[in-house]
């Protein structure tokens, strides 16, 4: 029997930069998303990967690639970057235009964290007169403030698309409150979504064999998260029960070491794979925050994509970040998760060992985050695209 997918009005031309086999959150929220959508009613537009490893790609879609900018033989990058990027602009551009010609689109969703994708759906959106909506994986002019060209261009993006797009939809909770704060606007909430079927039931009974605590950590270290993840490395350091799993493909910081091999870092381009990995967990972590880099009107508001993955896993969470994010509000709300705010290294190794000595604790916050799983079930988050997109 077939299944029924949500369909998008029209054909909708999506335009990001977080696309398979590129890794990162942006396309996993994607992947997970589209895989509730008819595949007829759009067209992914995005860029072309040449970097080795990659996430797996989805079969049976319409993607228009970006043919990548080479430009590493020139000197000076830094200075040249600026440039480099407003031309890649004109090239998305180019090709999206061809993507609608072709595919005949009907609209057009635009998503962020990337700025010449962003811009480039407004200027295609302007070029061909089609309806025009932004999907916001991060804030956009507060994710780039203190980086004076990008604080900039982001500026000018924000002044044009939040008044043109019908609607804006947000990623998190938090970002919509933020939003309606600072800007007194409204936007839609469209989480990232999962899709997997839930275990038939989780064993909340602490599982580590050999004495041997597993944490494990899944994506990208950003500077949104890096502080806080050294936090936990020193908290662990001289905790020889205590190892660290680390699924991502790139080079680890140089802060990020432990001693006697108790750091195992792996990366699965396969789904199911990276998913067996994480069951083999013991407590899985989101750390997030303790850093001055970053605006707080951004970290403040993110709310990561790998916690819907570590609410399926049916394993105790521990997030470490400051109270007053939207992040811990949420984890304490829905009772899913062990919250440490102090980076004390002594609270954050109690806070690890209470999730494994602690059954009744971890069968709450295990019931509480299959609990919290439904709230981004896939077809509820396909059906609010589809029943908002394009409409004020």
């Amino acid at each position: 029997m077939k299944e029924n997918k949500t369909k998008l009005p029209g054909r909708v031309l999506i335009v990001t930069s977080g696309y398979p086999p590129i890794i990162g959150g942006s396309s996993t929220v994607f992947i997970n998303l589209l895989g509730n959508i008819d595949p007829s009613t759009f067209v992914i537009l995005t860029k072309s990967w040449g970097y080795g490893l990659g996430m797996e790609k989805p079969k049976g879609y319409n993607v228009y690639r970006v043919p990548r900018l080479k430009y590493t033989f020139l000197r000076g990058q830094r200075y040249w970057e600026p440039l480099i990027k407003h031309f890649v602009v004109s090239r998305i551009v180019k090709m999206g235009m061809r993507a609608i010609r072709e595919m005949k689109c009907t609209g057009i969703l635009a998503a962020f964290p990337c700025l010449p994708y962003m811009e480039a759906g407004y200027l295609l959106a302007k070029k061909s007169g089609l309806p025009f909506s932004v999907y916001l994986h991060d804030t956009v002019l507060e994710a780039n403030v203190g980086q004076l060209f990008y604080e900039n261009w982001a500026r000018k993006i924000q002044d044009l698309i939040f008044p043109k797009a019908k609607p804006i939809f947000v990623m998190s909770e938090g970002i919509k409150q933020f939003y309606k704060t600072q800007y007194c606007m409204d936007t839609i909430v469209l989480s990232h979504c999962f899709n997997e079927p839930l275990p038939q039931e989780y064993d909340s009974e602490s599982t580590n064999k050999n004495n041997i605590i597993n944490l494990f950590f899944g994506g990208n270290i950003y500077r949104t998260c890096l502080s806080a993840l050294k936090n936990i490395f020193v908290a662990i350091k001289n905790e020889p029960d205590i190892h660290i799993t680390i699924s991502n493909p790139y080079t680890l910081h140089p802060g990020l070491s432990l001693p006697d091999n108790r750091l195992h870092h792996c990366f699965s381009s396969e789904r199911y794979d990276f998913l067996r990995k994480l069951m083999q967990s013991d407590v899985t972590i989101v750390p997030l925050g303790f850093t001055k880099e970053v605006h707080h009107g951004e970290i403040s508001t993110i709310f990561p994509t790998k916690c819907i993955e570590y609410f399926w896993a049916g394993k105790p969470i521990l997030v470490h970040c400051p109270k007053d994010y939207f992040l811990a509000r949420f984890f304490e709300e829905h009772e899913c998760g062990m919250v440490v705010s102090d980076p004390d290294p002594q609270t954050i190794r109690d806070a690890i060992r209470k999730l494994i000595n602690d059954n009744e604790l971890r069968a709450k916050f295990i019931k509480g985050a299959r609990k919290a799983l439904s709230l981004f079930d896939g077809k509820r988050v396909a059906e609010i695209l589809s029943d908002n997109l394009f409409k004020r």
